[in-house]
């Protein structure tokens, strides 16, 4: 085990070099508010299927909450909350409309900067804390993809009394393993090593090499991504590094549905049938052909196994 550690340490620290070697030559600069004026992003009041871009000002942090709401048509239906990954935004989950009937959907989008931001994952806790309590809601359903889920196992362990149950979509319990905590020690290492202008640069190529091309499987995500401000990158990056997630995991007592594609290039399937040594209620249930991305593209699929598993 400890050589396993080693080498796997070893291997991405190499990792780490070539990419340092690779960013070295980008520019310390990058265009970016220039560009970012030719992002897809939409401005409150934005409205399609349903769904409500909606935005207010916390009175007692301040923060600009950002989300996306779809009303349920049943009178007093519950929350539903949806936390998304690194790279997308609120509308991943705006395929989910089908879930209306019994919930009202609430779709958060995490804010790119903010001063409550330390490098913390307890620090989107915080966030959603003030969110859910500035709109008055006392108990949630939760669902988090990709990153999003690891704050979602984070938040659900530590607050128990609001989550009524948990979806974990395309994720897995991280740094369960050396191994795991080892890579995201040295991509913490690498994102707070350089000036934004070349991480600019670096995520700039790398979104068109990994989104980018009609056979990409993850081609189908290109009309809600976008390159974030860096504060972003670099908060979720360092915050993982802080998770302990199979500590985290033994206080989780609500139902947990994992939700994971047999096709997911990002995190392998292993990983996410781990879930449950972590999490003995964890019920995995396998989406045929599903992506990285299958949240969004395969919306009402995912909508109905949720439905069933929650028996409403």
């Amino acid at each position: 085990m400890l050589k396993e550690h080693y080498v796997n340490g070893l291997i991405f620290k190499c990792i780490r070099l070539a990419l340092s070697l690779y960013v070295r030559f980008f520019p310390d600069t990058f265009p970016y508010e220039t560009k970012r004026e030719s992002f897809n992003i939409p401005a409150a009041g934005w409205h399609k299927n349903g769904w409500v871009l909606k935005e207010f000002d916390s009175p007692v942090t301040k923060i600009r909450h950002r989300y996306y709401i779809n009303q349920s048509t049943k009178k007093g239906a519950p929350v539903f909350l949806f936390l998304h990954g690194l790279f997308l935004d609120g509308r991943n989950f705006l395929n989910l409309e089908h879930l209306n009937d019994t919930w009202t959907l609430v779709a958060y989008d995490f804010p790119e900067r903010s001063d409550y931001y330390k490098g913390y994952m307890e620090d989107f806790s915080l966030i959603i804390n003030d969110f859910l309590d500035c709109l008055k809601i006392k108990l949630i359903y939760l669902c988090g993809v990709s990153f999003g889920g690891g704050v979602s196992l984070k938040y659900t362990a530590y607050n128990q009394s609001r989550v009524k149950g948990l979806v974990l979509a395309s994720t897995f319990v991280m740094n369960a393993n050396p191994s795991d905590f080892s890579k995201n020690s040295e991509l913490s290492r690498f994102i707070m090593k350089y000036p934004d202008g070349k991480l600019y640069w670096f995520l700039d190529k790398l979104f068109k090499r990994v989104f980018y091309g009609k056979n990409n499987p993850m081609h189908g995500v290109v009309e809600i991504i976008y390159l974030k401000h860096m504060d972003w990158y670099r908060q979720a990056v360092e915050s993982i590094t802080t998770l302990d997630g199979p500590e985290d995991s033994r206080f989780i007592e609500c139902p947990v549905l994992v939700l994971h594609g047999n096709s997911d290039r990002t995190i392998s399937f292993s990983k996410a049938k781990t879930i449950s040594r972590y999490i003995p209620q964890a019920q995995l249930k396998v989406i045929n052909k599903g992506t990285h991305a299958m949240v969004y593209l395969q919306g009402e699929m995912i909508s109905q196994i949720i439905k069933e598993y929650f028996s409403v």
